[in-house]
């Protein structure tokens, strides 16, 4: 590490006389490109520094140019992050790692907000960090989770939980869990002496906090559940906050109120006595950062216990989400796993229709729709509409699970799908699995809200609003992000091959799950018509009821 040392000294000296009139977030900048440039850093430097080998010799080798030397004429300067992140083998995971070697600037010029993506190897995704984060608890932790099935995050609780930390789990998994108990997640959580509790809605929330209340208070939050899948399968976000107390207490407030109206998990095994505050009180709001469908619901108090009721007319997140929408000036890039929205879908057709604002939108292929398949629906809302006697009841044509991507497509939006199977199945499938909006690559939402009326009204989710003068970094970190999914598979060629392997007349299989790529609406519509023209036994009985046991087709001889 002496070359290391001698470079960060020399860093240390020449910074403020290079950088003093910006901001610490040019610091940041400034101090990753100016090490990634030096010709003092090397391949073993960036390695030492915890960079993979693949990535650090691509750094080098594109850095050094076609002679493979440094301080020679052909030398590359790298002049912006999207620059480094475009080189080969470099990612999410190697940025972390450069900012991490300026601590103090990358900090203060991130607002504190680390980011990791997936799919990743376990050992370098979010639960790892999740691991990390709790072994540094000294207090509490409060874990609001839709589904947590990670081994190691047990493992790591329940070690937390004897050395004197108190921990209180809110899961969708005790929803169901509390039918049939024995053996489940839930009976583990409460063997470990932590107190699990669930609410009479969809606990799609994915967040965690530690020491609440201490400096060292972290929130983890984002779309990612506590799953292999969700860590090395999925493209997902998961977003670690420490010293930003709105945040941090916005999130808090939003556990105690589930807390307060949530129901206990028994067993017959299970020993942990439930504590609730009988003094609770309800914040009001406090974040103009933050929103939570917790606040589309009414609480109260029934023979069944507490329990959550939706109010009518309360669309807190869609609102929000509408709102920034209708203020973007230059751009709208949308990824998220589902878009059943219709106050979304409506406000990017005004917004498309102004001419002025270009609008991406990336799906998971569970949002394709066959042009027949949306005309049903079409003529299935102009009915129910017919049938509307008040705004209310014509509210509920627009929101009862229609998909919107054909709409969308149809009015000029760019819509891309994440297509990976001729036929989804949970077992197989690499889901595009974020929820974010990125507005003029200055406002990033994010968090796990679904854009549907079931995530409004049924389901308890949250947002969280990042900008870009507080958090430059991930600002750049999620636009790098969705530059690269919307073009996975492009590159590869993957798209062609397929469809070259399926027109072969010679080859006598293909595969019908396959290797992810972001494709159009009529790239997807032709693949279909394409596998079943040649795979006719693709729609069979054998093959619709169990679609996880065929991976690939048989061309009929």
């Amino acid at each position: 590490m002496r070359h290391k040392r001698q470079w960060m000294k020399k860093l240390t000296f020449i910074t403020p006389m290079l950088f003093s009139p910006l901001s610490f977030a040019d610091y940041c900048l400034n101090d990753l490109l100016a090490f990634t440039n030096s010709p003092l850093t090397s391949v073993d430097l960036l390695k030492e520094s915890g960079i993979y080998p693949t990535a650090a010799h691509s750094i080098i080798r594109t850095r050094n140019g076609a002679d493979g030397q440094a301080e020679t004429e052909d030398d590359r300067q790298f002049t912006s992050l999207q620059e480094i992140d475009d080189i080969k083998y470099v990612g999410p995971t190697t940025l972390n790692v450069l900012t991490g070697l300026f601590p103090h600037a990358c900090a203060i010029a991130n607002g504190n907000i680390e980011v990791i993506f997936s799919p990743a190897p376990y050992d370098a995704s979010h639960l790892t960090k999740v691991v990390e984060a709790i072994h540094q608890a000294s207090v509490s932790i409060d874990i609001a989770m839709y589904s947590f099935r990670d081994n190691r995050i047990l493992a790591a609780i329940s070690d937390a939980v004897q050395r004197g930390v108190l921990i209180r789990v809110i899961s969708n998994n005790a929803l169901k869990d509390r039918k049939s108990p024995s053996g489940t997640l839930s009976e583990k959580l409460e063997q470990a002496l932590i107190d699990v509790r669930y609410v009479n809605k969809i606990m799609h929330h994915k967040f965690a906090i530690i020491d609440s209340g201490l400096e060292s208070a972290q929130l983890i939050s984002g779309s990612a559940n506590w799953s292999y899948s969700a860590a090395t399968r999925y493209d997902e976000n998961t977003v670690f906050v420490k010293n930003n107390a709105e945040f941090i207490n916005a999130f808090q407030d939003e556990f105690n109120l589930l807390w307060h109206h949530s129901r206990d998990f028994t067993c017959d095994t299970c020993t942990v006595q439930s504590i609730i505050d009988s003094r609770y009180q309800k914040n009001e709001p406090h974040s103009l950062n933050t929103r939570f469908t917790s606040s589309n619901f009414n609480t109260s108090t029934t023979r069944y216990g507490e329990t959550f009721s939706k109010v009518s007319g309360r669309n807190t997140v869609s609102d929000t989400l509408v709102d920034y929408i209708n203020q973007a000036e230059s751009s709208i890039k949308i990824a998220s796993g589902h878009l059943r929205s219709w106050p979304i879908t409506q406000a990017l057709l005004n917004k498309q229709a102004e001419g002025n604002v270009d609008i991406d939108i990336y799906l998971d292929i569970q949002e394709y729709i066959s042009l027949y398949t949306h005309e049903q629906e079409q003529a299935e809302r102009q009915a129910c509409l017919e049938q509307a006697t008040t705004p209310s009841q014509e509210q509920a044509c627009y929101d009862k699970g229609s998909h919107y991507s054909y709409m969308l497509r149809e009015q000029g939006i760019d819509v891309r799908f994440k297509s990976y199977s001729y036929r989804w199945h949970y077992s197989y499938a690499k889901q595009m699995h974020h929820k974010y909006t990125l507005i003029d690559n200055d406002t990033l939402i994010t968090g796990s809200y679904n854009f549907s009326d079931n995530a409004e009204h049924n389901s308890m989710e949250n947002i969280m609003i990042i900008e870009r003068e507080n958090n430059p970094l991930a600002i750049e970190e999620f636009i790098n992000n969705f530059e690269s999914i919307w073009q996975t598979g492009i590159e590869d060629q993957r798209y062609e091959t397929l469809l070259a392997q399926i027109n072969d007349e010679t080859v006598q299989s293909f595969p019908i799950v396959f290797d992810p790529m972001a494709i159009t609406w009529e790239q997807v519509t032709h693949l279909k018509e394409r596998i079943r023209a040649v795979c006719p036994a693709i729609n069979s009985e054998a093959f619709r009821k169990n679609p996880e046991a065929h991976y690939v087709c048989e061309k009929p001889h």
